[in-house]
């Protein structure tokens, strides 16, 4: 988890879960349509639910929709990449999210469950910085949301707070 201070970084420059989502994406696979903002924001919510509860970060629950999450995000930004010919940058996302999107269904130290997701979240960077290709920024808030959390990292209060709101938000 070395490199996490990189992202914790670009962590505190993204996240703002009210900002409407796919508005930062590259809009290469997640279009910013009504239909794929309601999917993020339930998302959200779900996640919310299951991982604000007294059980935490670290239930099977709150995992496994973190799981789908991340299954959903890399699935969405290796997309993007293969779309603009950036194969190598998409098999390299895909084999370091490969473990963040099975959360849940294997026991693991809340370590190993952290450097799982700071791996993906860096390699998601890493392929942006190379590529100039950017997920969807509100959904990979999500990705750095669950890290800072599992990882009990200080700003996970504020990372709280904004999914907490998602609950009561009329969105």
């Amino acid at each position: 988890m070395v490199r996490f201070v990189r992202v914790i970084t670009l962590y505190s420059f993204l996240f703002c879960l009210a900002a409407p989502a796919g508005a930062q994406s590259s809009g290469a696979t997640v279009a910013s349509s009504g239909r794929a903002e309601k999917e993020l924001v339930q998302l959200a919510k779900n996640i919310a639910r299951e991982c604000l509860k007294e059980t935490g970060w670290m239930s099977s629950a709150c995992l496994k929709v973190n799981a789908y999450s991340n299954r959903i995000l890399a699935a969405n930004y290796i997309a993007a990449l293969k779309e603009k010919g950036k194969t190598k940058a998409a098999g390299s996302v895909e084999q370091q999210c490969a473990a963040a999107s099975v959360l849940g269904e294997v026991e693991a130290p809340r370590e190993t469950v952290g450097n799982v997701l700071a791996e993906c979240a860096n390699q998601i960077s890493d392929m942006t910085a190379e590529t100039g290709i950017k997920p969807d920024l509100s959904h990979y808030q999500l990705l750095i949301a669950a890290t800072l959390c599992i990882t009990k990292d200080a700003r996970c209060e504020a990372s709280e707070q904004a999914l907490a709101a998602t609950l009561v938000s009329g969105r």
